[in-house]
């Protein structure tokens, strides 16, 4: 008799944490905890309302590749034509490197992949790994190393990487959410 309750006490549990992160959220309750609200809210288009916890994550984690995806093509392009000095040009090479196949865009993928396997402080961890990336490349590793502009033949850059911070903070409180079994 007592295997028998446990089983159903687990089965419960089982049961009510599924139900946690399958629950339909109302996205403005998360855009709110953000630094940017309204920029969540217009990120958020209509195909992602009525959506659970998980499903926003996983959008989040499309979008964050998505933009990183277009920074790699933006330094791909700039960095051999770029008509700035050796110094700045070897720092975008680094940025490139940070953001690319073996940085930035393999954090999010082990991210999506935590997700999957529902960890999701790993997912975060993941997630946050890209925001490192980022600060590094726009402030260096050290107080004293020089800080490079974002070049005006970047126009999309910084609101690429604003956005990428922005997605990665939605995935943090998402997470968040989904360890409390929200």
């Amino acid at each position: 008799m007592s295997k028998v309750f446990s089983f159903l006490v687990l089965a419960f549990l089982l049961f009510v944490a599924s139900d946690a992160t399958n629950k339909i959220v109302n996205i403005s309750e998360i855009c709110k905890k953000t630094t940017n609200p309204p920029l969540c809210l217009d990120a958020f288009n209509s195909s992602t309302i009525g959506k659970d916890l998980v499903s926003l994550s996983q959008v989040s984690i499309e979008t964050v590749r998505a933009l990183l995806l277009g920074v790699v093509f933006e330094l791909k392009t700039y960095v051999p034509v770029s008509p700035v000095g050796p110094k700045a040009k070897a720092h975008y090479k680094k940025c490139l490197e940070l953001f690319g196949e073996e940085g930035a865009l393999s954090d999010i993928y082990d991210s999506e992949q935590a997700l999957k396997m529902k960890d999701y402080l790993d997912m975060v961890v993941h997630a946050n790994a890209v925001s490192d990336r980022i600060r590094v490349c726009v402030s260096g590793l050290s107080p004293g190393e020089p800080l490079f502009p974002i070049p005006d033949l970047l126009p999309g850059y910084s609101q690429s990487l604003e956005a990428i911070k922005l997605m990665i903070s939605i995935i943090h409180i998402i997470s968040n959410d989904l360890m409390r079994g929200y």
